[in-house]
């Protein structure tokens, strides 16, 4: 965790994302160890987004949020957000 801590949220390359309806959760930084993401979520569709900590395990657990097997990671989370 926090090795792209100096990088501008906007320069940095979501390794996964979660979606589900209006939900979305781009992630930055996963600890192996103990799960613990950090990324940047939407609960509007991606009209706004908040930086904050999230689980893998929270997420496997949720019926309603589902990981996206098929997401390109090549673009920056600038790039992503303005689509």
């Amino acid at each position: 965790m926090y090795e792209t801590e100096s990088i501008d949220v906007d320069d940095k390359k979501p390794v996964l994302h979660y979606f589900g309806g209006s939900y979305d959760n781009y992630v930055f930084e996963i600890d192996k160890q103990t799960g613990e993401m950090f990324g940047a979520v939407s609960m509007d569709g991606g009209n706004t987004y908040e930086l904050g900590y999230s689980s893998v395990e929270e997420m496997n657990e949720s019926p309603f949020i589902n990981l996206d097997m098929y997401y390109d990671n090549t673009q920056t989370f600038g790039q992503i957000k303005w689509v």
